[in-house]
Order: structure tokens, then sequence, then C-alpha cells
């Protein structure tokens, strides 16, 4: 047997051995094989992707059933080498048999899997909306801000360019919804979350399922979580700055990660400057911190959404802070001690 031959037919095992399930251990061990030689990930990223097409086709009963009783392994071929040849031999007809029962609609798949919708959601200043994807999941979007979204056969894709999102995932384990972030991507497949983009942080809490975030741009769906990815758990919150790359994660307040989507802006040890981006997607007149110094001092505290001079009147008594209001804007200056 040539080498490429062995090596197709590796991956064809590990794909096979994922695809009905392994632990952390058996993802270990795919990782290890498939840093070895870029021709393992090569092969192993070749039979992915139109494995998974030939999933997103089984929505029929008898189609779905065919690649089922081809994934059957029978007892008297559970050992290797035979295992690895039989396991071959059954991908294939496996697929075969799918393609054979679909008739045309595989090709008419193949035309489409590289189909990309594209749609952007957006908000005006003090405005908050839901909208509905076509895979069912909804994006409920806070005032000012934006999402642009790529729908494919493989992969749900979005990018919050601006502002702050909460997105209900529908479940499709063949199409990782990812959303990027700036310099972070967020990876769920059904799950609920929060994300916060600001001008210096990313902030991502988890209220439903799990999550992983990573890099952006580093999320392959044929590979185990890169270096420097973290997985949330409900009830945690992920906070990345920029500036510092440092990673914070955080016990949430639920009724914080709910709170913008009634009209209430949470702090609970805020910066200044991250308090003035929030309400800035609601104010008439825009704030702006006159005074870089004041851009990290600490706020706390629950505020309409709507009402900045409330905030701001709250601010001048605990600091040592001086509004002045123009046509256009409203100033915060240190005052003097």
């Amino acid at each position: 047997m040539q080498r490429s031959e062995q090596i197709m037919e590796d991956a064809a095992d590990w794909l096979l051995r994922r695809h009905t399930g392994f632990d952390a251990a058996g993802e270990r061990d795919l990782a290890r094989w498939l840093a070895q030689d870029p021709a393992h990930r090569a092969a192993f990223e070749s039979l992915a992707g139109p494995w998974q097409a030939l999933d997103g086709l089984a929505q029929d009963p008898q189609i779905d059933a065919l690649r089922e009783d081809a994934l059957a392994l029978p007892p008297e071929v559970a050992e290797a080498p035979r295992r690895r040849a039989w396991l071959w031999r059954r991908a294939m007809a496996a697929g075969l048999a799918l393609l054979a029962a679909g008739g045309g609609a595989w090709w008419a798949l193949q035309r489409s899997a590289d189909t990309v919708t594209r749609e952007v959601l957006e908000t005006g200043k003090a405005q908050r909306q839901d909208f509905v994807l076509a895979d069912g999941s909804v994006v409920t979007l806070d005032a000012a801000s934006r999402v642009e979204v790529a729908l494919s056969a493989h992969r749900r894709a979005l990018d919050l360019v601006r502002g702050q999102a909460y997105f209900r995932v529908a479940h499709d384990r063949f199409r990782p919804f990812v959303v990027a972030a700036g310099a972070r991507e967020v990876v769920a497949v059904g799950t609920e979350f929060d994300v916060r983009r600001g001008a210096r942080q990313v902030t991502v809490a988890l209220t439903q399922g799990r999550v992983r975030v990573e890099p952006i741009g580093t999320f392959s769906p044929s590979q185990p979580m890169v270096e420097g990815g973290t997985e949330l758990m409900v009830g945690q919150a992920l906070t990345f700055d920029r500036a510092s790359r440092r990673t914070l994660i955080t016990a949430i307040d639920l009724a914080a990660v709910q709170g913008w989507r009634q009209g209430r802006l949470h702090f609970d040890h805020a910066t200044l400057a991250s308090a003035v981006e929030d309400f800035n997607r609601y104010a008439d007149k825009p704030l702006r911190l006159a005074d870089p110094s004041l851009a990290g001092l600490p706020v706390s505290g629950v505020f309409r959404a709507q009402d900045a001079r409330g905030f701001l009147a709250a601010l001048s008594l605990l600091y040592p802070v001086r509004v002045r209001e123009k046509d256009d804007e409203i100033l915060l200056i240190q005052a003097p001690r």
C-alpha cells in the first residue's frame, strides 16, 4: 500500500472514531496525530468536509438508516488492521449508499456547499431589536450595535462589529456558530451567551451550554481547542483586554447580563470609560472624557440606559468630576480637589 493511501485510511479511521464519539483523551490523541505530519491534517480535512456535508443531507430517515447501517461495526472485524481496512471500505460504502439514495441531492449540495448567505443586523441609537436568522438562531442587539452574518452549509459566521449582542443559538452540531469580536472569537453549537465589544475590551458571558473563546481566526472543526483558548462554563464571563493582552475569567451577575435587554445598565467596578461607551449608545448628546485620567475610575450601580444625566449626577457626588454641557456633547472634566 502506498503511503498516501495509508494516510487516507488512517484519516478515515480517526474521522469515524470521532463521529462515534470519544473523550478528551481521544481528542488529544487525534491532535498529536494531526501534528505529526501536514499530510495527516490535509487528509483528515479533505474527508471531514464531505462527511459533514453527507451528515447535513441525511434528513430523510431512510437515508440516515443507510448510513448508520454502513457504520455499524461487527465484532469479527473489531481489531486492527482488519478494522482499519473495513472502516475505510464502509466509509466509502456509506457515502455511496447516501449518494445513491439521495439521487441528485448530493450534486445540488455540492453546488450549494460554497454558497454563503449574508445579511447585516444593525440597530440605531437607543434601539434594541431581536433578529431571527435563517437557521432559527436569535440575535438580540443592544443600541447602536452591528453584526454581520454569513451562513453557509458548514459554518455560521458572525462578526460583532460594534456594541453588544445576546445570542440564542439553534442547535446544529455540524455547523459551528462562530462569533468574531475584535481579537477573539466565540465558538458554539447550541447555547446562549452575551458578547460586548468595547474600544478596549471584549467580554463574553455564558448563560447556557458551553462555548470556546479563542484567538481570532484559529478555529477549525477538525482540531481541538488551540493554545490560548478557553472553554467557559455556565455562569462564567471572560474579559479580554486588547491593550494588555490579559484574559480574566469571573463569575457573572445574571441580572447584569440580562439588564441591558430590559433597558438597564449594570456596572460592577467597571471603568468610567466603559460606562461612558455604554451610555453613548443611548444618549442624545454623547458623553466625552475631556481628561484621560478619569478613564480608569471604577463605577458600580444600576442605571436606566436612557438616563445619562442621572448617571452623571451620581458620578459627581462620588468623584471630583465636573460636567460641562456644550451644544453637541457633554464633557466630563476633573474638578479641582
